[in-house]
C-alpha cells in the first residue's frame, strides 16, 4: 500500500514537472504530497517556492489560504499570519494596515503577552525597533520613547540593558555607532568608566578600545590604592 501511494505521489510529481515549475518549487509540492495536502491550492505559478512553503505549512496546521491570500501574498506575512491563527490570534487587520512579516511577529508577541499594542504597532517601526520595545514592555519596562525619536533597534537594545541595570543611556543614542561601538560603551558603562571620553561615533573602534582599557586600568590601579591605605 505505501509502494502504491509513493508511486502516485511521484506521478503526480512528473505532471507538475511537465507544467515547468522549478525544483524548488517541485519539492515544495512534493513536500505536501507526502504530508497529504491539498497541493493545489498553492501549485499555481503566481507563487514561487517561498510561498508554496509558507502555504503549504499552514495547510498542514490546518489553515486555509483563503483565511489571508485576500490580505497578502508575501511568504513571510503569510508565515506571520498563520503563526497567529495557531495561537488564536487574527492579525489580518494589522496585515491590511501594512505590517509584514517580523513586524507581524512582533505584534503577535506583545498580544500573547498581554502587553499595551499600541507602543508596539506602529508602521515607522522596524523589526528590530519592534523587538526591543516588546521586549522592554514584556519586563515591564518602556523604552518605546526612545524608538519614538528614531533610534534604531541596535540602540535599543543596549537602551533597554542601561535603563534595566539604571546606567545612563544618553551615551548610547546615537544611530552611527556601531554595533561593536555600542557594546564598548555599554561594557563601560557596566564597569563605572567614564564613557564620555569615547563615546563618539567619530572615534574608529581600536581606538574607542584603547581608551576604555585605559580607563579601565586606571580604575583597577586606583582600587589598588584604595586597599594598600
Amino acid at each position: 500500500m505505501r509502494l502504491e501511494n509513493n508511486l502516485s505521489i511521484k506521478s503526480r510529481l512528473q505532471q507538475y514537472e511537465q507544467l515547468g515549475f522549478s525544483s524548488l518549487e517541485l519539492e515544495e509540492i512534493e513536500n505536501g504530497l507526502y504530508s497529504g495536502v491539498d497541493v493545489s491550492l498553492y501549485a499555481h505559478r503566481r507563487f514561487d517556492y517561498r510561498q508554496m512553503d509558507a502555504i503549504r505549512r499552514g495547510l498542514e496546521k490546518g489553515v486555509h489560504p483563503d483565511q489571508y491570500l485576500d490580505v497578502t501574498d508575501d511568504a513571510d506575512t503569510i508565515s506571520a499570519l498563520i503563526l497567529g491563527f495557531s495561537q488564536n490570534v487574527n492579525l489580518r487587520e494589522y496585515a491590511k494596515q501594512g505590517f509584514e512579516g517580523l513586524q507581524l511577529k512582533y505584534i503577535l508577541k506583545s498580544i500573547v503577552n498581554n502587553v499595551d499594542v499600541s507602543k508596539v504597532a506602529k508602521l515607522n517601526y522596524t523589526p528590530g525597533m519592534m523587538h526591543r520595545v516588546v521586549d522592554g514592555l514584556v519586563d515591564g519596562i518602556d523604552i518605546s520613547n526612545y524608538a519614538d525619536e528614531g533610534y534604531g533597534g541596535l540602540v535599543l537594545m543596549h537602551v533597554l540593558r542601561a535603563v534595566v541595570n539604571d546606567y545612563d543611556v544618553q551615551y548610547l543614542l546615537n544611530n552611527e555607532f556601531s554595533a561593536k561601538q555600542l557594546y564598548l560603551i555599554s561594557d563601560g558603562l557596566r564597569l563605572g568608566l567614564d564613557v564620555s571620553q569615547y563615546a563618539d561615533p567619530n572615534i574608529p573602534f581600536t581606538e574607542m578600545r584603547m581608551i576604555k582599557s585605559k580607563l579601565f586600568n586606571e580604575r583597577l590601579r586606583g582600587d589598588a590604592n584604595e586597599v594598600d591605605k
